[in-house]
């Protein structure tokens, strides 16, 4: 939405500060997802 947008544009280092502090969280996700899929087999 636009006030996200607007966050990170102006917003930025609060932004993207939260965001680099949730990486574990994100690669946590990736991971389950990939392996629900089946993605990662293929290759």
């Amino acid at each position: 939405d636009l006030e996200e947008l607007d966050a990170q544009w102006y917003d930025y280092e609060n932004y993207w500060d939260g965001i680099h502090k949730q990486t574990n969280k994100i690669d946590k996700l990736i991971r389950e997802f990939n392996e629900k899929t089946g993605l990662l087999k293929e290759l």
